[in-house]
C-alpha cells in the first residue's frame, strides 16, 4: 500500500523490502528519488560481487559510480534516461524485463533482467522512489549465444556445401534442400521447397526422373542423370542424382533423399569423345581446350582430378591437383603414387591405401578425407572420391577420382564443435536447472540431457532423472495446462513459453519453480527442442502466500471478503451435493450505520464495523463461515444447519448486533440493529451459490420492509400475494418484453475534462436499458435485472444490447456522425464462452469503427472471474474495440488482477465521487484511483458528478472523463445523438 510520505530514516527505507526480502533469490534495492540506493537484500549483493566487508555494501552507492553503469544488449552505455531505475523515476511508469549488462571487477560481462516500481506516497504526483529488482541470467544468455553461432555454423556449412542436398516427399516434391542450389541452379535452396524436378527437367528426362522416385518408394536407391537449365542465364547443364530411401523401423517408406551434383563436365567430356570418333582431325585440339576448361572449373572449387591405368601404373594428374597438392604443376614426376603417399599424414595413409584397393581390385567407389602435409609445411585436409571408369574384358582398366581441398569446411565443422564445447560449458556450470526438451514425437517434453543444478533441485542423480518422465516431477495439478503448452511450443504456435509451476522433490515434497522454454527449430524451419530453464521460487510463493491472505480477507474487520465468501458458498454447495447435506446461508445488513458514519465520522464507523464483526465470529461455530460482503452486510454460511437451527443462529445474531451495536462521543450516540434473510438448500436444490445469495437478498429485504431488527426466511415453494408473486410476474414480463422487443435504449453524456476546457470533437454516451411495460410506461433496470440475472436471463438482454448498439454506431458512421457509445455486460455474460464468438460475428456482419465500441465490465466481476475477464479483453483487443473498467475501488481487497487484465478505461466507482465535497477519505480514493490509472497510461472516469463542486473537484484530482445528471441526464438515445450531432 501507498506510504503516507517518503521514508526520512535507513530504518525505514529496509522496511520497504519486507521481512521476507533476504529468503529470495532475486536481487532486490530500493532507491531514493536521486537514484541512490537507499537498502538492499543479500541476493543483491550476491549478484553484484559483494560479499563482505561492510565499505562495500551496495547502501550508498548512486547512478553517477562508472561501476554502476550498465550497458544495453548491444554493448553502448545506457544514459541516465534510459536506465529502468531512473527512468521509473522519471516517468512514474513500471520498467518491465529490460536486459542490462554490467561489467564485473575481473572484467567479464554480468547480464541482468531488471525490474523497476516507481514508488509514490499518498497524493503524490511524482515518485518518492522506486524498487528494482534483477536477476542474473548471464548463463541463460551465454547457451543462447552458443546455441545461435552453432545454427549460424551449421548454416553456412551446409550453404557452401558442394552438392545439393534434398528431401523429398512420396511424389518427389522438395520439402527440404540445402547446400549447392546457387552454385548448380542459380536458385537459393530455400526456393526450391514445393517444386519437382521433373517439372522443370527436360521432358525427354522426366521419366527417368519418375522411375528414380518409383524405385525409392519401394525401397531401392538410384542414380539418375538428367538435363535442366540454369535457372539465371538458362543454360543446359547435366545433373546427377542419387536417390535414396529413408524407412522407418517397421521398414516403411518415409521419404526420399537426394544428392545431386553437376555433371555436366563429365557429359561434356563424353560428347567430345564421340565427336572425336566422328572428327578424328578435330579430336586433339578440341580434347586440350575442354581440359583447359576444366581445370580452370577445378582450380576455381579448389578440385583436381586424376587417373590410373591400372594395367601400366600409368597416373595422369590435371593442373588443379598439383597446386592443390602445393607441388609445381611444371614438375610432373613420374611416380606421382608414391609422392602422394609421401604427402599423406602418417596416421591416415593406411585408409586411403585401403580405399584405393578395394577401388582396383574391385571396382569399389570410394570416399574418404584425410590430411596431407604441403612441401611448405602447412597441414591441408583432402577429400577424394574415386570409382572404375574402364573394363576389357570384365576386368578393371582404369580408376578416375577427384580430389577437392576441404580444409574451409573442417575449420568451419571444428568452429562448430567449438561452439558446442562452449554451450555444454554454460549448461554444465549454470548456477540454475536448465535442461534441453525433445519437441518432436507424439509426446513432446521429454529431456535429452539435464545439467547437474536440475538433478539437485529435483533429488537424484542426473541418470536417474534422464530415465524418468518430465511428468514423474510434476504436481499432478499441473500435468494438463504443461501437455498443452508444450504442445503449443512443439507446434510452432508459441516461440517461448513462461510458467510458474509446481514440481516434486524425490523425497516427496512440493517446489515451486518457474519454467521458461524457448523453442530452437530444426532443419525443416519447425521446433526441434527446446533449452529449458528452471528456477526454484519456493521462498517466493511463500512470501506470496502471506499477500494472498490479505487478498482473502476485509482488511478492516479480518473477516473473509466477498470473493472468498462465494468460493467457500460453492464448495459447502458441492458438498451438500455430494453427501446429501442441508444448511443454510444468512445475509445481515446492519440498520442506521449510514447515520454513524454521517453524525460520529467514518472513523467511528469502521471502528464499529470491526467490532460488530469481532462480535459476530465469536457467536458463530467453529465450522460456520462468516465474511464482510461489503458496506455494511455480513454473509453466514451454515453447514448442515436445519430450519430451526439457522432460525436460532439469525436471532443470536441480531441479538448480538443489538447488544454491542452502540457507539457514542461526548455530544452525541447512536445505535444500529441489523436485518437479515435466510435461505435453505440441500444437496438435491441444484442451486448455484449466486442464486442463494439472491435469495437470501430477497428475505433480508423483505426483513427490512417488516420493520427491521428481525431476520426473514425465504420461502421457495411458496407463491402468494405480495411480493414473491410479483417477482414471478417480473419473470413471464422480461421473457414477453424480449420475444417482442419492447425494451429502449437511453444515453448518457461522457464528457472530457481536458486542460484548456474543450470538449472531445467525437461525442460520447454510455447506454442505458430501459424496459417498456403493460401500460407503456418505462421501467428502470433496477426493477427487472436483479430477476434477469437469478434466471439466466440477462445474457439474452446483454446481446439484445450489444447489437442495437452496434447498429446505431453503423447507422452514424454510414450518416457521417462518429460517435462513440459505452455498454454494461453483466457479470454473467462476461463468463458466457460463447458471447466472444457472437460478437466477432455481429461485427463482421455489421462492420463499424470496433474503437468507438467500450465494453464496460465491473472490478468486482472481474475479480470473481478472473480468466474469463482476460479471455474477453483478449478478444477484444484482437477485434479493436475497447474495455472500461466499472465501479474501479468497490474491489480495493486486492490489485492483483490489474497485472493479469488489459482495459483502456477505469472508471472510478461513484460511492466515491458522491462524497468529494466533504469527506478527506473519498479525496484520498480518487486521487489514488488517477494515480493508478495515470501509471497505467488509461484514462479515468468519474460517475455520478451531480453538481458543479463535484464536478469542479474531479477536475482537479485530474480525472480525464465525467457523466453525472450535472453534465447530462439520460434521454431516448436517437434524441442524445440528434442532439449532439446539432451542437446543442
Amino acid at each position: 500500500m501507498p506510504l503516507r510520505h517518503a521514508p526520512t530514516s535507513d530504518d525505514a527505507w529496509s522496511g520497504l523490502l519486507g521481512p521476507a526480502a533476504d529468503a529470495t533469490t532475486e536481487g532486490l534495492i530500493v532507491q531514493d528519488a536521486t537514484g541512490t540506493i537507499r537498502a538492499s537484500n543479500v541476493a543483491a549483493c550476491v549478484i553484484a560481487g559483494i560479499h563482505t566487508p561492510v565499505q562495500d555494501r551496495l547502501v550508498g552507492r548512486g547512478p553517477d559510480e562508472p561501476s554502476f553503469t550498465p550497458r544495453h544488449p548491444d554493448g553502448s552505455l545506457m544514459v541516465r534516461d534510459e536506465q529502468p531505475a531512473l527512468k521509473a523515476i522519471a516517468t512514474g511508469r513500471p520498467q518491465r524485463d529490460v536486459r542490462v549488462i554490467f561489467e564485473r571487477r575481473d572484467g567479464t560481462k554480468q547480464w541482468l533482467r531488471v525490474n523497476a516500481v516507481p514508488l509514490f506516497a499518498d497524493g503524490g504526483a511524482a515518485p518518492y522512489g522506486v524498487v528494482t529488482s534483477f536477476v542474473d541470467v548471464t548463463a541463460f544468455v551465454e547457451a543462447q549465444a552458443a546455441l545461435a553461432e552453432r545454427e549460424r555454423e551449421l548454416a553456412l556449412l551446409a550453404t557452401h556445401a558442394g552438392d545439393l542436398i534434398a528431401r523429398h516427399d512420396g511424389d518427389g516434391r522438395i520439402l527440404y534442400a540445402a547446400g549447392g542450389a546457387e552454385a548448380l541452379l542459380g536458385i537459393e535452396a530455400r526456393h526450391l521447397v514445393g517444386f519437382w524436378a521433373a517439372d522443370v527437367c527436360h521432358p525427354d528426362d522426366a521419366a527417368a526422373l519418375h522411375r528414380s522416385h518409383e524405385l525409392a518408394r519401394s525401397a531401392v536407391s538410384s542414380v539418375v542423370s538428367y538435363r535442366i537449365r540454369h535457372r539465371r542465364d538458362g543454360h543446359e547443364l547435366w545433373l546427377e542424382s542419387t536417390v535414396s530411401p529413408v524407412l522407418d523401423e517397421h521398414g516403411a517408406f518415409v521419404e526420399a533423399v537426394t544428392t545431386t551434383r553437376d555433371i555436366s563436365a563429365r557429359k561434356a567430356t563424353e560428347q567430345r569423345g564421340r565427336e572425336a570418333e566422328e572428327r578424328a582431325t578435330a579430336a586433339a585440339e578440341e580434347a586440350r581446350r575442354q581440359q583447359a576448361l576444366l581445370e580452370d572449373a577445378q582450380d576455381m572449387a579448389q578440385l583436381g582430378s586424376w587417373s590410373l591405368d591400372v594395367a601400366t601404373g600409368e597416373t595422369s594428374w590435371t593442373s588443379g591437383l598439383y597446386r592443390i597438392f602445393g607441388l609445381d604443376p611444371d614438375d610432373r614426376p613420374e611416380r606421382r603414387n608414391e609422392v602422394h603417399d609421401a604427402l599423406m599424414h602418417p596416421e591416415d595413409a593406411p585408409v586411403v591405401r585401403a580405399a584405393f584397393a578395394r577401388a582396383f581390385d574391385d571396382g569399389e567407389p570410394f570416399d574418404v578425407t584425410y590430411r596431407l602435409t604441403r612441401p611448405d609445411g602447412s597441414e591441408r585436409m583432402m577429400h577424394g572420391r574415386g570409382a572404375a571408369a574402364d573394363r576389357v574384358d570384365g576386368r578393371i582398366a582404369r580408376v578416375w577420382g577427384t580430389t577437392q581441398d576441404v580444409t574451409d569446411l573442417h575449420e568451419l565443422e571444428a568452429g562448430r564443435r567449438l561452439a558446442e564445447r562452449r554451450f555444454r560449458t554454460a549448461f554444465e556450470h549454470a548456477p540454475i536447472g536448465v535442461c534441453v526438451l525433445n519437441l518432436q514425437g507424439p509426446d513432446p517434453g521429454q529431456w535429452l540431457t539435464v545439467n547437474a543444478a536440475l538433478a539437485e533441485l529435483l533429488g537424484c542423480d542426473r541418470q536417474t532423472l534422464l530415465e524418468r518422465r518430465v511428468s514423474s516431477f510434476l504436481h499432478p495439478d499441473e500435468m494438463r495446462d504443461t501437455r498443452r503448452r508444450l504442445i503449443a511450443l512443439a507446434g510452432g504456435t508459441e516461440e517461448r513459453i513462461t510458467a510458474e509451476c509446481r514440481m516434486v522433490h524425490d523425497d516427496g515434497h512440493v517446489i515451486w519453480t518457474l519454467v521458461t522454454v524457448a523453442a530452437v527449430n530444426g532443419d525443416d524451419g519447425r521446433p526441434a527442442y527446446g533449452i529449458g530453464q528452471i528456477v526454484d521460487i519456493t521462498e517466493r510463493k511463500r512470501f506470496e502466500g502471506q499477500l494472498q491472505y490479505l487478498a482473502d480477507h476485509d482488511a478492516l474487520t479480518g473477516l473473509f471478503n466477498r470473493r472468498r465468501f462465494e468460493e467457500e458458498l460453492d464448495r459447502a454447495l458441492a458438498a451438500a451435493e455430494r453427501y446429501e447435506r442441508q444448511g443454510a446461508v444468512l445475509v445481515l445488513d446492519l440498520d442506521g450505520f449510514k447515520y454513524v458514519n454521517d453524525t460520529l465520522g467514518h472513523p467511528v464507523g469502521d471502528e464499529l464495523m470491526a467490532r460488530l464483526g469481532a462480535t459476530l465470529r465469536t457467536e458463530l461455530r467453529e465450522t460456520d463461515v462468516i465474511a464482510r460482503l461489503g458496506g455494511d452486510e455480513f454473509g453466514v454460511i451454515l453447514p448442515e444447519a436445519s430450519e430451526e437451527e439457522a432460525g436460532a443462529v439469525a436471532a443470536k445474531l441480531l441479538h448480538a448486533v443489538e447488544r454491542d451495536g452502540i457507539v457514542a462521543d461526548d455530544a452525541r450516540h447512536a445505535r444500529v440493529t441489523a436485518s437479515a434473510g435466510l435461505a435453505l438448500f440441500h444437496g438435491t436444490d441444484g442451486l448455484t451459490a449466486e442464486e442463494l445469495l439472491v435469495e437470501a437478498d430477497i428475505a433480508m429485504y423483505d426483513a427490512k420492509e417488516a420493520g427491521r431488527n428481525r431476520s426473514s426466511l425465504h420461502e421457495r415453494e411458496l407463491i402468494g400475494p405480495g411480493r414473491r408473486l410479483s417477482r414471478l410476474s417480473w419473470l413471464q414480463r422480461i421473457r414477453t418484453a424480449l420475444a417482442e422487443d419492447r425494451f429502449e435504449l437511453h444515453a448518457q453524456p461522457i464528457i472530457a475534462l481536458a486542460a484548456a476546457g474543450q470538449p472531445d470533437p467525437i461525442p460520447a454516451f454510455e447506454l442505458l436499458l430501459r424496459m417498456r411495460g403493460d401500460d407503456d410506461e418505462l421501467i428502470p433496470p433496477a426493477a427487472f435485472l436483479p430477476i434477469a440475472e437469478r434466471f439466466d436471463l440477462v445474457q439474452a438482454i446483454d446481446r439484445w444490447v450489444v447489437g442495437n448498439a452496434v447498429a446505431l454506431l453503423r447507422r452514424e458512421h454510414e450518416a457521417g456522425h462518429p460517435v462513440t457509445l459505452s455498454v454494461n455486460l453483466s457479470g454473467r455474460t462476461m463468463g458466457d464462452a460463447d458471447f466472444a464468438g457472437w460478437l466477432e460475428a455481429v461485427l463482421t456482419e455489421t462492420p463499424v469503427p470496433p474503437q468507438r465500441l467500450i465494453i464496460e465490465i465491473t472490478e468486482t466481476a472481474a475479480i470473481v472471474n478472473l480468466d474469463r475477464a482476460r479471455a474477453l479483453a483478449d478478444t477484444l483487443q484482437r477485434l479493436g474495440c475497447l474495455l472500461a473498467l466499472d465501479d474501479f475501488g468497490a474491489g480495493f481487497a486486492s490489485f492483483t488482477y490489474l497485472k493479469h487484465l488489459r482495459f483502456d478505461v477505469l472508471k472510478i466507482d461513484g460511492e466515491y465521487v458522491r462524497g468529494l465535497r466533504d469527506n478527506p477519505t473519498d479525496r484520498l480514493v480518487v486521487a489514488a484511483v488517477v494515480a493508478i490509472a495515470r501509471g497505467l497510461g488509461t484514462p479515468s472516469l468519474a460517475e455520478f458528478v451531480t453538481d458543479s463542486d463535484t464536478l469542479d473537484a474531479v477536475r482537479a484530482l485530474g480525472v480525464d472523463y465525467a457523466q453525472g445528471f450535472h453534465l447530462g441526464v439520460p434521454v431516448p438515445v436517437d434524441e442524445a445523438l440528434r442532439l449532439a450531432h446539432s451542437g446543442v
